[in-house]
């Protein structure tokens, strides 16, 4: 039956406009130099809520970090890494003879995938490499599954090295991320759990630094022992932030127009073009912080143990 004007009319207030549907970004592919000076080429997932599609400083970061320290962290270890993205930190603890790795991210089918096909493609681990797994996990939920890839006698024990990259910008997430590493740290004198973090949003540190009071409160043993300096910022396209209306454009590599200087073991002095304004003002409030995120050129490391 052939079709009336007004019916296709109607039909036509339910077709998308053209160019409704924008296709998805594409994944890309990433690489990291060891100190070594191999090359290993990372798959990242397509662009999503979930973080998946970056590699952050903060997992290159400790990634040098367990390299250049792996007798001490890596060797003969049980590894987990909550929220690990790309899984660099992990590929690096397995290639550099951790026991055990288990590299976890949120349960979303695209991350898992991509994670597993970053092991696959690993050209540096051996064919069919048995040390290293990835799945799925939800902070704060039942860690049996984790630990289920410790060998029989070690499940109820836990793991050595528990991995955590900037993952602290997620402040509704600390107490969970808390729960996480309670129930999945060895409860022995040299288990530790590691945690990196960059304070992409400057004005918000305060709010980063509150999961290690909260750790201290769980009665964690909290040290701070890195700080680096960033060769480049992450976010090009952020045009900085602004300290009592003085407004300031990072770059990189030098950034000497705004730093922040640790004191006390936390960062409690902003330089200014040669001048220090403290975190607290003499009429004890604090400096404005406005603008659009924007890293601070400094990783923090933190560990702490039970």
């Amino acid at each position: 039956m052939a079709q009336t004007d007004n019916e296709e009319d109607t039909l036509d207030l339910f077709q998308e406009p053209e160019g409704y549907y924008k296709e998805r970004e594409k994944p890309a592919d990433v690489t990291h130099r060891t100190l070594s000076g191999e090359i290993l080429q990372l798959h990242l997932s397509s662009q999503n809520p979930l973080w998946g599609h970056l590699l952050w400083q903060g997992g290159r970061t400790i990634a040098d970090y367990l390299e250049m320290n792996r007798a001490q962290y890596v060797q003969d270890k049980t590894v987990l890494e909550l929220g690990a993205g790309a899984g660099l930190p992990s590929l690096i603890c397995a290639i550099n003879g951790a026991k055990q790795v288990v590299v976890t991210d949120y349960p979303d089918a695209e991350l898992i995938d991509n994670l597993r096909a970053n092991i696959r493609d690993c050209s540096l681990l051996p064919e069919n490499a048995s040390n290293l797994a990835a799945t799925g996990y939800i902070w704060g939920g039942d860690s049996s599954d984790l630990t289920s890839y410790l060998e029989p006698g070690q499940r109820s024990l836990g793991f050595d090295l528990v991995i955590l990259a900037d993952l602290l910008f997620n402040h509704s997430e600390h107490g969970k991320l808390l729960q996480s590493i309670r129930r999945t740290l060895k409860r022995s004198k040299d288990a530790q759990a590691l945690v990196f973090f960059t304070p992409y949003r400057p004005w918000l540190l305060q709010k980063d630094l509150a999961f290690f009071d909260l750790a201290r409160d769980d009665g964690f043993v909290v040290e701070k022992i890195l700080e680096k300096q960033m060769d480049k910022v992450m976010f090009e396209e952020d045009p900085g932030v602004s300290i009592r209306f003085l407004y300031v454009r990072c770059t990189c590599p030098d950034l000497v127009n705004f730093r922040m200087r640790p004191f006390g073991g936390l960062y409690s002095v902003i330089e200014f073009d040669g001048e220090t304004l403290p975190l607290r003002m003499p009429d004890g409030s604090r400096p404005l912080w406005t603008g659009s995120r924007r890293e601070s050129d400094r990783t923090l490391m933190m560990h702490f143990v039970h």
